[in-house]
């Protein structure tokens, strides 16, 4: 699909560069949290435009090829930091103090949420 397309919101809702950026925003933040690699992502930077709008603007946005390059180049790193970590050790989290392990369980449901959206971004997109 192209980049033009991938910038189609649902109606007054999001895009699917959008749902890629806000997905790596949240990896970069987990992976931050255990200590992972970010393999040279900026994560200040990517949830400055992802993080809660689901509008950016497409001169400013990064390429959704390059979204989904950078998603699939955070999955060795996450894989990595996961099994090293101890998930058990209270950390402090956005939601307060809990276990790695529940922040980390709240993070994968976050990130499952947004990957069935993209199905009706594909849909939307190649309806266009």
């Amino acid at each position: 699909m192209g980049e033009e397309a991938s910038h189609a919101r649902a109606g007054e809702g999001s895009s699917l560069n959008w749902v890629l950026g806000h997905v790596l925003s949240s990896r970069g933040r987990i992976l931050h949290m255990l200590g992972g690699d970010l393999g040279g992502l900026d994560v200040p930077h990517i949830r400055s435009m992802y993080e809660s709008k689901t509008r950016p603007d497409p001169t400013h946005a990064l390429p959704t090829a390059d979204l989904l390059t950078k998603l699939e180049a955070t999955q060795p790193a996450l894989a990595s930091a996961i099994d090293a970590a101890d998930l058990s050790a209270e950390i402090e989290s956005p939601f307060g103090k809990q276990p790695l392990g529940d922040l980390l369980n709240f993070f994968a449901w976050h990130e499952g949420y947004p990957a069935g959206q993209t199905a009706i971004f594909k849909r939307l997109a190649e309806s266009a």
